[in-house]
């Protein structure tokens, strides 16, 4: 006599169902400018950077497992206004995020940062935000501008540690599950006040920082992008009416628990400072598919119009090689059960 067992993960309550997902964490704002300034072709703002890429493979779900899914709040443009204390560099973009409900954290693809604001008379470019970096990326750092007057580019957080660059730009202390991104500089010192980031949900954590306010001429830093582990701002110029820098971007993150094989790619970024107010150059950073699209990309900094905001990264979860959910709206939450 046979007898017919059900496949082994059913059989113990598991799904027998293979299920995959692939996230994008939402772009940073690109950095705002001064209209009052003369254009000069030299003065432009940097873009904001792309929201991380992760995928991979889910284990360890059982039938009626609740997965809360997250799609982080984009970030804005820096504030473009023809009078001093007013502009703004670029807010960094939200982490994306899958937990298990009421639980666990199973995957992050961290935000990309925000883009450094342009001065009014400047001899040198604002830089890029950071891309959100990899789960496996290291405290890698945005583009300095170019000119010992311009800002400092912000570091970027990673799986395990925030990025840390000065007090007034390191991100806040986590207290949820995501850490928010630090703020970019003023000048006299402080952050903050300027643009800002969609918030996520309440109970998430993982908002893009704040863009920092110029200083009567000189811009201020792009906000850190949210993520696992946040991005610091990016530091403001500190004389000669020069640019900001760009923030870093949030650290991405795989819970082993629940992800059994998976890859990475840092969000795409600004590699050199002669970008002329264009999007974010994707030479640099991931190459994966939805880049060719709006998921997940950074906005463009200002030149002389104003600078647009990141656009909305994506969670996608695959059953069997079948797409059976996704949320790309920024800074909601949805779910999905596992049968």
């Amino acid at each position: 006599m046979s007898i017919l067992l059900a496949p082994y993960p059913s059989y113990f309550g598991g799904s027998a169902a293979v299920y995959t997902f692939e996230m994008w964490g939402s772009g940073g704002g690109g950095g705002g400018g001064r209209p009052d300034a003369a254009d000069t072709g030299t003065e432009d703002a940097g873009p904001g950077g792309g929201g991380a890429y992760v995928s991979g493979t889910l284990t360890g779900l059982t039938n009626g497992m609740v997965l809360e899914i997250l799609t982080g709040g984009v970030g804005t443009a820096g504030l473009s206004v023809s009078q001093s204390g007013q502009s703004s560099g670029g807010s960094g973009g939200g982490a994306s995020a899958i937990r298990i409900e009421s639980g666990d954290i199973v995957a992050v693809a961290g935000g990309g940062a925000g883009g450094g604001q342009a001065g009014s008379a400047a001899g040198a470019d604002g830089t890029g935000g950071r891309g959100g970096n990899s789960v496996d990326g290291t405290g890698v750092y945005a583009t300095d501008v170019n000119n010992a007057a311009g800002g400092e580019g912000g570091q970027s957080g990673t799986a395990t540690t925030p990025g840390a660059l000065t007090a007034d730009t390191n991100p806040p202390t986590k207290t949820e599950d995501l850490q928010d991104g630090g703020t970019g500089a003023i000048d006299e010192g402080g952050g903050g006040g300027g643009s800002t980031s969609t918030a996520n949900p309440t109970g998430w954590g993982g908002t893009g920082g704040a863009g920092g306010l110029d200083d009567g001429n000189e811009g201020g830093g792009g906000g850190g992008g949210g993520g696992y582990f946040a991005g610091t701002g990016g530091s403001a110029a500190v004389s000669g009416n020069e640019c900001g820098a760009g923030g870093g971007g949030g650290g991405s993150y795989i819970n082993a628990t629940y992800v059994s094989t998976y890859t990475s790619e840092e969000g795409s970024f600004e590699d050199g400072t002669a970008h002329a107010g264009a999007a974010v150059n994707q030479s640099a950073g991931s190459t994966a598919t939805a880049y060719s699209t709006s998921i997940g990309r950074g906005g463009a900094g200002h030149r002389p119009t104003a600078g647009t905001n990141g656009e909305a990264g994506g969670v996608f979860i695959y059953k069997d090689g079948v797409l059976v959910h996704s949320n790309t709206t920024s800074a909601i939450e949805t779910t999905y059960t596992i049968v």
